[in-house]
């Protein structure tokens, strides 16, 4: 089959002493077809060909000037595989400087420099958007969480989300980015699917310097998205990934500039290895993942190995530059599990590399199932990129990169519990049940399990609503799920009866971010046994974990207006208050709202971004709650506080004046 140049480890030739070399592969020439007469065709790379005609040099390389050609094209273009049920994806795409038609006022950047945009006719917008649209669409089968780099705005990406969505309802990007230092305007984001619920994006390192001349050391800050993949209609796999688009190889031999490109991607290496490993070492249960433009190969370019410093392993000898190993436990590089003709993402000069990557951390290895590159930018002729009437080509040469997916097993693991106890209480209208009655014990695959982090999700019973012989026994309000962890269960039946089997259905996650899901059994028996009636197909009552039904259900049987008592327990919307007092020293506290259960993430940040405390971080019952922030070990200054509750996010200023 055909085969092709790649790049291969080392400076380019002639090379430094004592460091690797690569040879530039001189094998490498263009082929001109119109060069003696022939009509130029759009050649796919990975085609082969039959020629005859003269081998010429021209311009500094070898060509080929056929007189007879013969083309076999590669197929383009030719999408990752199809997720399986229980993966989730997330991916990266280079949008090669994705720009709007709006000239928008320059800005300054905190060293003083000016930010300028470029700006596009409203045809190439449009044209380019369409292009992305179906390369992510149709060739990275739209990933769950999509890290792009080159973006002019945030508006930039909205408007791409909103193309997608027109073509294919069913697929809902939601866009993050942050404004950077580039001072051409282009900046790295996220698109987010609903199957993601995002508790935190945030920039990081924006304020740091290069130590060589004090100018900002990432012109496009790592940005680290944190959230989880909804599973079984549950936010239950927990994930982070830090989007990059580092400092390119450009002039990184010149005799003057050279120097300073080096060291910049060495310092760049070495940052987002810190910020790699303070994240895994603070979130040990939650998998990263460090993907985007590395502008680097999967091996040294002998000057700095950025990759290996990134992942934590790095040959000092094979590198002109080299710093300390930061990182442990070493990150994966995922490019590594593909077969060494796929590890490509695009062209330059003739010779295919890596430059775009996604490097995993171990907490997340086990759950990685597979990894590709989606063909159809890096292998396709440039001129397509101006072709967005061509249905076949639409998809084609949208950027200069291909992008990637990563493949991951987010099915929960099986949490197994002790065997479920077959409870016989006394004859009552409700039977209070709480998960505390028969969580025992956990397997082994589950650790640091508490009772806390167990609660039930729905409840089954063994009969349908208005079954025969069950009267008011026999509706909706029989399962009504308090606060997630107790249950209140309806024995009673009119005219007697056998009582009533339910299926409690549990969900756990433990301090590693396991979770799974478990059922059981239990009877609730009518003190007079009667014979068994065929009550037919089972029913479920689904609760989302809501606490509204059971303040109603209590109020009704405290004799109280459950209407007024659901106003007066229950908050009817989601809220976050100022925090009192405000200026604080050194403690304040931060009240929240929520109308209903939901997994509550708390967190205060300083004003660069920096996390400096997380005040909640897990499941709360509806109602109002209360948190004491101290400060005591912070400085006086501004501080952000940020809650995410479900799909609800809200961001509060607060100052520290000591």
């Amino acid at each position: 089959g055909p085969t092709r140049a790649f790049r291969e480890k080392g400076i380019a030739f002639p090379g430094l002493p004592l460091l690797p070399v690569w040879d530039g592969n001189p094998e490498v020439f263009e082929l001109d077809p119109d060069k003696l007469g022939l009509p130029n065709l759009i050649i796919p790379a990975g085609s082969s060909f039959d020629a005859v005609g003269v081998l010429g040099f021209e311009f500094g390389g070898y060509e080929l000037w056929p007189t007879a050609l013969t083309v076999t094209p590669a197929t383009l273009p030719v999408p990752v595989r199809a997720r399986v049920p229980g993966e989730a994806t997330v991916g990266s795409l280079n949008l090669f400087r994705l720009f709007d038609d709006v000239d928008d006022p320059p800005s300054v950047r905190f060293d003083g420099a000016l930010r300028n945009d470029a700006v596009v006719s409203t045809a190439e917008y449009l044209r380019r958007r369409a292009k992305f649209a179906r390369y992510i669409l149709d060739v990275l089968r739209a990933p769950d969480i999509l890290a792009v780099q080159e973006a002019e705005k945030i508006e930039v990406l909205q408007d791409l989300a909103a193309d997608i969505a027109a073509i294919d309802a069913s697929v809902t990007y939601t866009a993050f980015l942050e404004e950077g230092n580039d001072i051409g305007t282009i900046d790295v984001g996220f698109l987010v699917r609903d199957n993601v619920v995002v508790d935190a994006v945030t920039q990081l390192g924006a304020m740091e310097l290069l130590s060589v001349d004090g100018s900002p050391l990432h012109d496009r800050p790592p940005l680290l998205l944190e959230g989880r993949f909804i599973v079984g209609g549950m936010p239950a796999f927990p994930i982070a990934v830090m989007a990059l688009h580092l400092r390119s190889l450009g002039g990184i031999d010149d005799p003057s500039g050279g120097p300073r490109v080096r060291q910049k991607r060495l310092e760049q290496a070495q940052s987002v290895a810190q910020k790699a490993q303070g994240f895994q070492t603070t979130n040990p249960g939650t998998g990263l993942v460090v993907t985007g433009d590395f502008n680097a190969f999967e091996f040294t370019d002998g000057y700095v190995d950025v990759v290996g410093q990134i992942k934590g392993d790095v040959t000092p000898s094979d590198n002109l530059l080299s710093g300390p190993d930061l990182v442990d436990p070493d990150l994966t590089n995922q490019v590594l599990s593909l077969p060494a003709g796929e590890r490509y993402s695009f062209i330059f000069q003739g010779s295919a590399q890596v430059l775009d990557h996604a490097v995993t951390s171990a907490a997340l290895n086990p759950a990685v199932t597979g990894y590709a590159y989606g063909r159809g930018n890096a292998d396709a002729a440039v001129d397509l990129i101006n072709d967005g009437t061509t249905p076949a080509n639409l998809p084609l040469r949208s950027s200069d990169h291909d992008g990637l997916v990563l493949y991951l097993d987010v099915t929960p693991p099986e949490i197994t519990l002790a065997d479920p106890a077959v409870l016989w209480p006394p004859n009552h209208k409700y039977h209070t049940f709480s998960v505390e009655d028969f969580v025992t014990s956990v397997s082994d695959n589950v650790s640091d399990l508490t009772l806390a982090d167990v609660f039930v999700t729905s409840a089954t019973s063994d009969e349908p609503e208005d079954a025969a012989g069950g009267g008011d026994g026999n509706t909706t309000d029989d399962v009504v799920i308090a606060d997630c962890q107790t249950v209140d269960l309806r024995a009673e039946r009119q005219g007697g009866g056998n009582g009533r089997v339910y299926t409690l259905h549990v969900a756990a996650q433990d301090d590693a971010g396991n979770v799974g899901t478990a059922s059981f059994q239990v009877q609730v028996p009518h003190s007079v046994k009667s014979t068994a009636l065929d009550d037919g197909p089972a029913y479920e009552v689904l609760s989302g974990c809501t606490a509204p039904a059971a303040a109603h259900a209590k109020a009704a049987e405290a004799g109280q207006d459950p209407a007024a008592q659901q106003i007066e327990e229950i908050p009817t919307a989601f809220a976050l208050s100022p925090n009192y007092p405000n200026p604080f020293n050194p403690q304040t506290t931060i009240a929240f709202a929520l109308p209903e259960a939901a997994r509550v993430s708390l967190r205060v940040y300083d004003v660069t971004g920096r996390e400096v405390a997380r005040l909640v971080e897990g499941p709360m019952g509806a109602g109002t709650h209360r948190v004491v922030f101290d400060a005591s070990g912070l400085p006086s200054g501004v501080y952000l506080y940020r809650i995410q509750a479900g799909r609800f996010a809200k961001t509060q200023r607060m100052v520290l004046l000591k």
